[in-house]
């Protein structure tokens, strides 16, 4: 079974994310590393709740650069 080291994911919610927005809670509570399953259906549950951050404060998140940067590296 594959998985996913979150680390990088964790330093990016450190330093682009809101220091009392939950998501960013959320992601630094995680474990270091998880399944590959677990990530994709996390994932999908931490972006709802960007977007819904996002349309509250009506900015615009950073995440995209975050998937971008990560696929160069797969």
């Amino acid at each position: 079974m594959e998985s996913v080291d979150t680390t990088l994911l964790k330093k990016f919610a450190t330093s682009n994310l809101g220091e009392h927005q939950v998501l960013k809670e959320l992601i630094l509570e995680e474990q270091s590393e998880m399944s590959a399953e677990e990530f994709l259906i996390k994932i999908s549950v931490w972006l709802k709740l960007l977007r819904k951050e996002e349309e509250k404060n009506n900015s615009v998140g950073k995440w995209p650069i975050f998937f971008q940067n990560q696929q160069k590296e797969i």
